[in-house]
């Protein structure tokens, strides 16, 4: 499901004045929470209590790391559909590009199972399980790592465990996503 994503009013202002490179950062971004919503969560999404634009509430996108405006909420009623519409050519296939990596880096099991064109049943029974198995799993926030390496590897992937930290390259931990 698309949700729909605005720049408000109020903003608007400050949004054009925003270099160019954070405003493709925040329209990249705002693809992400198109794609997913307000379930994208942090760091990326905050939710706005009392919002008039949505009735749980609305949603903030926190700037991009790095630039001047570096952790401030942005609120978003410009839609960003249109905006990203009027970018020339080049612009919009960056801003475009960036954010096809930003919702390819944030699948959930069932989007990464239908990615690679599987179904349930096809997926379970490499699994050994029930569909029923599949569709239980699929909403859980909290698997096993065992359970998710299966999973993963029934797909035809790799399971690997990556830290991040904001002082540091990312680092793969090892031995904790790996068969036993």
């Amino acid at each position: 499901m698309d949700w729909t994503v605005e720049i408000a009013d109020e903003f608007a202002p400050e949004f054009r004045a925003l270099q160019v490179e954070v405003q493709d950062a925040v329209l990249a971004v705002s693809r992400l929470l198109q794609h997913f919503g307000p379930h994208l969560g942090r760091p990326g999404v905050d939710t706005l209590n009392g919002s008039r634009t949505h009735p749980q509430g609305g949603s903030a996108l926190r700037a991009a790391p790095g630039t001047a405006r570096d952790g401030r909420r942005i609120m978003m009623a410009l839609n960003v559909n249109d905006v990203i519409e009027g970018l020339d050519t080049q612009r919009r296939r960056g801003v475009e590009e960036r954010a096809a990596e930003l919702i390819a880096e944030e699948m959930t099991l069932r989007e990464l199972r239908k990615a690679r064109r599987l179904t349930q049943v096809s997926l379970a029974r490499e699994l050994g399980i029930g569909q029923e198995g599949i569709s239980r799993m699929e909403q859980r926030s909290d698997l096993l790592l065992s359970t998710l390496r299966k999973s993963v590897e029934a797909m035809g992937g790799r399971l690997s465990l990556v830290a991040r930290f904001p002082d540091r390259p990312p680092v793969e931990l090892s031995g904790i996503a790996d068969p036993e």
